[in-house]
């Protein structure tokens, strides 16, 4: 069951604050610069938390559960959220899927007390995220919806499954991103690496466009970026795959990105990590 918690004012931990910047990554995030800061006091909160009233502030908390936004303008900066036990339905650790919009979550960690093939991290959209470390999850961010900005955060480590009954080869198709659908969309100056699937993930259960993936470091998966059109079937519109370095994925350097040729994708300097040599695409 859903909330815990319904909270009905600001919260925010005694004597914390939060930078708010947005600047791509000048050096690859790791440990070091993501996640709730060195030294932030936490108060622990048992269970799920629904944030019902707008303009809300969760700040500083030790949440041993999800987080589920049904409000505008809520802000969650320098916590740890871990999600609850594993249910037999598709959740996430931190949710938006009410349509509510300018949510930001910053200098936090999301990770996964329960692992499970039914969760994932960050789900939803109308989402601007920073400096985020998330791990032991399915999907690190599913985008569903548009509206969504994530930049120097670390995605890594990801739960994967076998068997997985939710998947037709019985193997958990975890991705750093997945995008499902929306316009909108940046990927700028993040890690993202350790999922078995892909590090990004799109796909067209909706039309997607307005996507920039830039600046970020890449890694893992059978092929790293992965575009398809299934679903909505029609060319994917005004999306751009620049200045991105790649890391080997599960089959080496055989696939650093697949994409359909009938989708008017923008591409350039998009080399591998360890040469500096261009990563060509698989095209289909």
């Amino acid at each position: 069951m859903v909330a815990a918690l319904t909270l009905g004012l600001t919260v925010a931990a005694p004597g914390q604050s939060s930078a708010s910047t947005q600047s791509v990554a000048a050096v690859k995030p790791s440990s070091t610069d993501t996640g709730v800061p060195p030294g932030t006091a936490l108060k622990v909160h048992n269970g799920d938390l629904s944030i019902t009233k707008d303009g809300t502030i969760v700040e500083g908390f030790d949440i041993k559960g999800s987080v589920y936004v049904k409000a505008n303008n809520v802000t969650i900066k320098k916590s740890m959220i871990r999600g609850g036990p594993a249910s037999k339905s598709q959740q996430g650790i931190v949710v938006s899927w009410w349509g509510n919009t300018n949510v930001r979550v910053e200098d936090s960690t999301i990770r996964a007390d329960y692992p499970s093939y039914w969760q994932d991290g960050i789900s939803g959209g109308n989402i601007t995220a920073t400096r985020l470390d998330i791990s032991r999850v399915v999907d690190s961010f599913k985008i569903i919806g548009g509206n969504v900005s994530l930049t120097n955060s670390w995605l890594h480590d990801n739960a994967h499954f076998s068997p997985d009954p939710n998947q037709s080869d019985n193997q958990t198709h975890d991705d750093g991103i997945q995008v499902t659908g929306g316009k909108n969309i940046a990927i700028s100056g993040n890690t993202i690496e350790g999922a078995h699937n892909s590090a990004l993930m799109i796909g067209q259960g909706k039309t997607v466009a307005n996507v920039t993936i830039s600046n970020n470091w890449l890694g893992g998966g059978g092929c790293t970026v992965n575009v398809t059109q299934s679903g909505v079937g029609t060319p994917i519109q005004e999306m751009a795959i620049k200045n991105n370095q790649f890391g080997p994925g599960n089959y080496g350097t055989a696939c650093p990105m697949r994409l359909p040729n009938s989708s008017p994708i923008s591409l350039s300097a998009n080399v591998w990590a360890t040469t500096g040599k261009t990563a060509t695409p698989q095209r289909f």
